[in-house]
């Protein structure tokens, strides 16, 4: 009897064993709820902050000019609102540029962009070379060609030279070579300027017949500042993101994870 008193039952060892992992189980329940409930939440918060992009369409993009002319470089200046690109949004403006202390008639002027705080740089664009001059001398002799063809036989053959190039007349009918720079900017889903590329090209000949004045100062060498358009384009890139994949894999894996250890832990309850 002693002995039998003295040894505890197996039935009662099962019992205070089971008790104890049904304890263990239920204090381990609600640290691996935290741990789900902390994995979603950080995942959430990685996912939305990659989401999240640095611009909302209309707003304004920090920018600033340089110029390069006569082997000088000026510095960096930064441009009016009013001539800042806005995200998401084309436009055209038109910004002016002073007129170099020394620079000469025979001098390149070229022209370098800066955006969103100098993270995208262009390169030096060309608006004033031999190149150009070059093509408003040729577009001035072709002129004067017509107007003497035209008026052959009242004038018995006279030729009629440059000098007879009507500025205030014959630039509106037969507008010259103007130029533009045209800014490309390449934009993600979520707000973030990608890319920036930027070209000068020709005026359109229907815009430079309703902005006479630009045509006028442009070419003549005595008249700063001078005005140059710059049109913004922006253009969508559609791509696959494989940090955003990363996070979005993670969203799920945590969601899983969580709504798992939800139902475990009601299924023991």
């Amino acid at each position: 009897t002693r002995q039998a008193a003295a040894s505890p039952s197996p039935h009662r060892r099962v019992g205070v064993g089971s008790s104890r992992a049904r304890a263990m189980r239920l204090a381990a329940r609600p640290g691996r709820s935290r741990a789900a409930a902390s994995l979603l939440l950080l995942t959430l918060g990685c996912f939305f902050a990659r989401a999240r992009g640095d611009f909302h369409r209309g707003d304004l993009i920090a920018s600033s000019r340089r110029a390069q002319f006569h082997g000088q470089r000026t510095q960096w200046h930064d441009l009016l609102a009013r001539h800042c690109p806005s995200f998401g949004e084309d436009r055209v403006v038109a910004i002016a540029l002073p007129k170099p202390l020394e620079l000469k008639d025979t001098d390149d002027y070229k022209l370098a962009l800066a955006f969103d705080h100098d993270r995208h740089l262009t390169g030096w664009l060309t608006l004033i070379d031999e190149k150009s001059r070059a093509t408003i001398e040729a577009h001035v002799a072709a002129v004067a060609e017509r107007r003497r063809r035209a008026h052959a036989k009242k004038v018995s053959q006279k030729h009629i030279d440059k000098s007879s190039f009507d500025v205030e007349r014959d630039f509106d009918k037969h507008p010259p070579y103007v130029p533009m720079v045209h800014v490309r900017f390449s934009r993600g889903e979520g707000g973030v300027i990608n890319n920036v590329d930027a070209k000068v090209v020709p005026v359109a000949q229907t815009y430079v017949r309703t902005h006479r004045q630009l045509v006028r100062e442009f070419h003549n060498n005595t008249v700063w500042p001078k005005h140059v358009l710059i049109r913004y384009t922006w253009d969508t890139q559609l791509e696959v993101d494989e940090d955003t994949g990363v996070a979005t894999t993670l969203l799920v894996f945590a969601c899983a994870f969580f709504v798992a250890s939800f139902a475990a832990g009601r299924g023991a309850r």
